[in-house]
């Protein structure tokens, strides 16, 4: 018994941070120590996890190796960075952020649960968790009518997903009696060609496209972010998108593997579409957030398509890529809190006009994120963008490739427009002073794809070795 509470214990203590922040109140006064505690308990439950990750205490419903594990750091590497964040808006706002604390404790505990689940019913659960949270998590400290209208679509788009989860389980129930990956997979290939069974897949997938924002679904998620608060917006960029896309690679894997060759061309149209409206919908206004949650839908698209046969050196690739988004895109979110006047975070073009002459190195680091996530030589981006294309090549896939390459001309013009308003207006604000700590992250970000750029192969193996045990 002491011993599978010690295997629970990574996420017990997530449960017990999600309880323990929403029952403090939400005081408007500044409370630098919730964020300290909140990082500090997030910190002992990742230590734990890594040291019991091989340990699994719910075999038949949960799985624990190595890709699992790669996928829940990513999810505790990205939060720990969105506490450290946050935490500057919520003392430039004079408040506690009690309540976003725990709601982010919450999300990483339904993501946590996704991440490792190798039962439909868990993963139902866990869709269903991590919808209740983002939509908690939209409210968070903007009262603005637009929020709570964009809530309420999410909302009621959360029932439509989980009606379907309701109706896949349901079907899957009725023909099985054993929701296991495993069972589903082998009743699948037993009836290849059940009507029922595909409904109940699409269902399944549906729920998944909702959550990685992917069209024609990523409208709640574009139109929103142009007025979510700046840690909002840090969390929608990064965790959700992690969480559904290790689940979705674990259960094509092991459940639709059957179907796949049926399931190929309408991955392959999602991923396409996504990639145009995600390039075009950024050229589409003046709001940064926006631009760049379309250039997010534009990023996981390509990271749809490279999905295209779930082989080993397909992951590898599309693991690679989303990796070096996600370094570029927490670099991005770290240098948005660089950005301030008269304590107001600033998220609009006209308002960052000629940030570079106040803010230089945040500016440049900036700039310098933006062309990563372009793929333009000789930053990071550019490796990823390579191995996406000679991927592409060696699959014969040119017409894809042609229409990637245009889409990106798209997509630049978007962000030229960020780097046009830092550099080339005159500043006709005084900006505030940037905290020590956002210059601190900015730093450890640019070493980090330095290191990664001058040893890439060292980032290659390490991936192969962590993405390998997917397929057991």
């Amino acid at each position: 018994m002491l011993e599978h509470l010690l295997y629970f214990s990574p996420l017990l203590i997530l449960v017990f941070g999600a309880v323990l922040f929403m029952l403090l109140p939400q005081v408007n006064e500044e409370h630098t120590a919730y964020f300290k505690t909140a990082r500090i308990i997030l910190l002992i439950s990742f230590i734990l996890n890594i040291i019991f990750y091989n340990k699994d205490p719910l075999p038949d419903i949960t799985a624990s190796n190595r890709f699992v594990l790669l996928f829940q750091s990513m999810i505790y590497v990205c939060a720990f960075v969105i506490l450290f964040l946050s935490r500057k808006w919520f003392v430039a706002m004079n408040i506690a952020g009690t309540h976003f604390c725990g709601n982010l404790f919450f999300v990483v505990c339904s993501a946590y649960l996704l991440i490792s689940s190798t039962n439909l019913y868990l993963t139902s659960l866990a869709i269903i968790l991590f919808m209740v949270g983002n939509f908690f998590m939209l409210g968070n400290e903007n009262k603005k009518q637009e929020v709570n209208i964009s809530r309420n679509i999410y909302g009621a788009m959360s029932v439509i997903i989980a009606m379907l989860l309701f109706i896949s389980v349901y079907i899957f129930w009725q023909s099985n009696n054993n929701l296991s990956y495993a069972d589903l997979r082998s009743l699948l290939a037993l009836k290849p060609d059940d009507m029922r069974l595909y409904c109940a897949s699409a269902c399944i997938i549906i729920s998944f496209l909702f959550l990685l924002n992917l069209a024609p679904l990523h409208f709640c998620f574009t139109e929103t972010t142009g007025i979510m608060v700046l840690p909002v917006f840090t969390y929608f960029v990064l965790i959700p998108l992690i969480a559904a896309m290790g689940a979705f690679v674990e259960i094509n894997i092991h459940v639709f593997a059957p179907i796949y060759e049926h399931l190929a061309f309408f991955y392959r149209v999602i991923a396409l579409l996504s990639v145009g409206i995600g390039a075009i919908g950024a050229c589409s206004g003046k709001n940064i957030h926006k631009i760049l949650s379309c250039g997010a839908v534009f990023n996981f698209g390509i990271v749809f398509l490279l999905l295209y046969d779930f082989n080993f050196e397909s992951l590898q690739i599309t693991f690679s890529y989303m990796l070096i988004y996600l370094l570029s895109m927490s670099g991005v979110c770290a240098s948005l809190y660089g950005f301030r006047i008269k304590g107001e975070y600033l998220f609009m073009l006209n308002e960052i006009e000629g940030a570079a002459q106040k803010r230089p190195y945040v500016s440049a680091v900036l700039c310098i994120l933006l062309i990563s996530l372009l793929g333009l030589p000789p930053s990071l981006g550019f490796v990823g963008i390579f191995a996406m294309l000679n991927n592409l090549a060696m699959q014969r896939h040119y017409y894809e490739i042609i229409y990637i390459l245009l889409m990106f001309l798209v997509l630049a013009y978007a962000y030229l427009q960020i780097i046009m308003a830092l550099y080339f207006y005159k500043s006709r604000e005084s900006f505030d002073r940037a905290d020590k700590g956002i210059y601190i992250a900015m730093m450890l970000n640019m070493v980090i794809m330095m290191i990664i750029l001058m040893k890439p192969q060292y980032f290659s193996d390490y991936l192969a070795f962590m993405t390998e045990s997917v397929f057991e």
